[in-house]
C-alpha cells in the first residue's frame, strides 16, 4: 500500500504534467462580445500575442447597429510591467473612433489574458464591450480541481501519532 508521501509526490507530478501545457508560448483568443450603449451591435475580436517578442496581433469587427461593417486590424507590442503586459489601440476608422485595451498575465510563466475591454463612438453612438477574464479555462479549472481532490483525499488519512500529537 503506498504511504501519503508518495501518493503527494504521485499528485504534484500529475498536476505539474498537466499544468506544463497552459504554460504556452503564445495566448490566441477569440470573443464576440454586445457592445453596451448600442442596440443590435456586436464586437467580434481576434487576437494572438507572443511573450516572447511581447507582439500582439488581431482584429476587432462590428456588426449590426451603427457601427456595423467597421473592421480594423492591429499590430503593435505590449508594454510590459512585472508579470502583466497591456497593449492599448486607440485609431479612428472610417470616422469612428476606436480605444482597445488588452492586459495579459505572467508573460514568462503560464500566459494568461486578464481582460480585454474597448469603446466605440461617432457623432451618433458611444458603446462599450469587455471581456472580464479570458483565456483558456479548463487548462486552469482542471489542475485546482485534482489539488482540491487530493487534498481531500490526503486530509482524510489517518495520521501516525509522533512525538507532537498526544495519544
Amino acid at each position: 500500500m503506498m504511504d501519503g508521501c508518495q501518493f503527494a509526490k504521485r499528485v504534484a507530478l500529475v498536476l505539474i504534467a498537466l499544468v506544463l501545457p497552459a504554460a504556452a508560448s503564445t495566448i490566441t483568443d477569440k470573443y464576440s462580445e454586445v457592445v453596451s450603449g448600442v442596440p443590435n451591435e456586436t464586437a467580434n475580436v481576434s487576437l494572438t500575442f507572443n511573450p516572447k517578442t511581447d507582439a500582439i496581433t488581431g482584429s476587432i469587427g462590428f456588426l449590426g447597429g451603427v457601427f456595423g461593417g467597421i473592421t480594423d486590424k492591429f499590430s503593435g507590442v505590449a508594454k510590459c510591467t512585472g508579470t502583466t503586459c497591456v497593449f492599448v489601440l486607440n485609431t479612428t476608422v472610417k470616422g469612428d473612433h476606436l480605444s482597445y485595451t488588452v492586459t495579459f498575465s505572467d508573460p514568462s510563466g503560464s500566459l494568461k489574458l486578464i481582460g480585454a475591454n474597448g469603446d466605440i463612438w461617432n457623432t451618433k453612438a458611444n458603446g462599450t464591450f469587455a471581456v472580464p477574464e479570458g483565456g483558456s479555462k479548463l487548462s486552469y479549472l482542471v489542475p485546482s480541481g485534482i489539488a482540491l481532490l487530493g487534498g481531500i483525499l490526503l486530509s482524510g488519512k489517518q495520521r501516525r501519532r509522533g512525538f507532537f500529537l498526544p495519544e
